[in-house]
């Protein structure tokens, strides 16, 4: 029964026999559709498809299911009060394919109890702050103008190519334009990602031992009362493992008619409503982490796993990486309160806007730089089929990073990693900052630099507060806009006129180097003393 993660959605329609929505990998979207509820025979809610374009046939398992995912708390309706809800879904087909689903919901103009409307776009394509637009219009499309304009606008729409990194377009209906923007794309999710429940539900310590737990590949069970803010913490959880991708099940928001999924044998990543936990804790699980977002509590871990996994890790990597939650979750709180505060002007607004920009930006780059000083010289330990000797590799590290490689290395989640790199499929912005981290360790051999001097010259994994520069240009103004935040970028930086004798003569007399950054923050990890690695890939350079 759960012998294949992929058929997620195919047993959620209950038919894997009936015809699929054709795909097309190049369109904008597959469908956009808007479910309803009305009360059925049997006193439960019954989910219905009031608008869907295209309108391909008028039944089909994909849409079926899709209506679950859009009401998996269908039977607590009507109500009088609800708050706005943005979430997403993931549909996985038999082949492996992952079709992205997106879903606003809200309560009609009106007085009483109410049954809330969903809107939601189904695509091939990961990108929440585009489709959350698309769907605030077609919401009000919907409710307040007519159903020839709204499909005007989502034809529209339709016929469009996803669009570049950065790009947008613009959509005319009535006269009026409206302009839809794809985000720059910068490897990692949580540039685009809402990280504001995450960081004010749950506590760095937590966040960190479920990002643990992702890597190591267990089950992992999310509950919350809310479905926007269970359907944001999962995305925001994952995204933090990048560049690697969570490979098994993974259903953010759970409909009660698959519970019995947490039952799996094989690694999943699930939410569930608060309504549905004791119904989850009465199933037979086994070795199941559960976290209560609500509460910020784990309800259930497999044995020894919450202190045992952490501890895989180095501690003055955990200290770092724990610092740099508690100082992104203390600047959007104090952003919460700031966006509370009457009078907020467009101006203003904006300049919090480009606040949270920074601070994602940084978030990212932290635990990107995580994987980029464990990873680099990976590649020294690739045969010529591209095959990693595990063993050797392993051994390259510091004793202290071993555990931790040696659990790392053996995840399904490393192995796609290598593959996707085996077939010229990889992200190149992680490789690219892979490579920067070895030419900056050649470049400061090829000075003369000792490989025991490299270790003691290069800025730590995120800088001391007293180690902090005000040289930077920039860097005091950074520091202000994230309360403290921006203080872990790295100052250094070199002109691009240095010479190589130039360089070995600045550090031989000031002791530090000003090296060339690339777009962005910077971070290294700490020094674990001696490394058996390869002196053209030192583990502690900067990228």
């Amino acid at each position: 029964k759960y012998s294949d993660p992929r058929s997620v959605w195919m047993a959620a329609a209950g038919n894997e026999k009936e015809k699929e929505l054709p795909k097309d990998t190049n369109k904008l979207f597959d469908v956009v559709l808007v479910v309803e509820l009305q009360p059925g025979d049997n006193g439960k809610n019954v989910p219905f498809i009031s608008y869907r374009y295209p309108s391909l046939f008028s039944t089909d398992p994909f849409t079926a299911s899709v209506t679950q995912f859009c009401f998996p708390d269908i039977n607590q309706f009507p109500t009088e009060k609800m708050e706005n809800e943005t979430f997403s879904f993931v549909l996985t087909e038999g082949d492996g394919e992952r079709r992205f689903g997106y879903c606003t919901r809200r309560l009609p103009s009106g007085t009483g109890p109410r049954y809330p409307i969903a809107y939601s776009i189904m695509t091939y394509f990961p990108c929440f702050p585009l489709y959350t637009k698309i769907l605030q219009e077609v919401g009000y499309r919907y409710e307040n103008i007519s159903m020839k304009d709204l499909t005007q606008l989502v034809e529209s729409i339709w016929q469009r190519p996803f669009p570049a990194p950065a790009e947008s377009f613009e959509i005319k209906v009535l006269g009026e334009a409206t302009y839809f923007t794809r985000p720059r794309d910068s490897g990692s999710q949580l540039e685009h990602l809402e990280l504001k429940d995450i960081l004010c539900s749950l506590d760095d310590r937590n966040i960190l031992i479920v990002f643990v737990s992702l890597l190591l590949e267990r089950r992992i069970i999310f509950c919350a009362t809310k479905l926007s803010t269970l359907s944001s913490c999962i995305q925001a959880a994952v995204a933090l493992v990048y560049p690697f991708t969570w490979q098994h099940i993974y259903i953010p928001v759970l409909p009660k008619s698959l519970l019995s999924f947490v039952c799996a044998p094989m690694p999943f990543v699930v939410g569930i409503l608060r309504s549905e936990l004791n119904e989850v804790l009465s199933l037979p699980m086994d070795e199941v982490l559960i976290i209560d977002i609500d509460k910020n509590d784990f309800i259930r871990t497999p044995a020894d796993s919450e202190t045992h996994d952490l501890n895989l890790i180095p501690s003055n990597f955990v200290s770092q990486l724990r610092r740099t939650l508690r100082n992104a979750a203390k600047a959007v709180k104090k952003q919460q309160k700031r966006r509370k505060e009457p009078k907020m002007d467009d101006m203003q607004l904006k300049h919090l806007e480009y606040q949270m920009h920074l601070l994602k930006e940084e978030l990212a780059d932290t635990f990107i730089q995580f994987f980029v000083v464990i990873l680099t010289g990976y590649r020294d330990f690739l045969s010529t089929s591209s095959l990693l000797d595990r063993d050797a590799f392993i051994d390259s590290q510091p004793s202290e990073l071993q555990p931790f490689i040696r659990a790392l290395t053996g995840a399904q989640m490393f192995e796609c990693f290598l593959e996707e790199r085996r077939n010229g499929i990889a992200d190149t912005s992680f490789e690219k900052r892979i490579d920067q981290n070895e030419m900056l360790g050649e470049k400061l051999l090829a000075c003369g630099i000792g490989e025991d001097k490299v270790d003691s010259l290069v800025p730590q994994f995120g800088l001391d507060k007293e180690k902090k520069s005000s040289s930077r240009p920039g860097s005091k103004k950074a520091a202000n806009l994230m309360s403290g935040f921006a203080t872990l970028r790295n100052p250094f930086k070199m002109s691009p006129a240095s010479s190589d004798e130039n360089v070995a003569s600045e550090i031989k007399s000031t002791g530090s180097l000003d090296i060339p950054k690339h777009t962005g923050p910077q971070f290294v990890l700490p020094s674990l003393g001696n490394s058996n690695s390869c002196p053209s890939s030192p583990k502690t350079l900067p990228s």
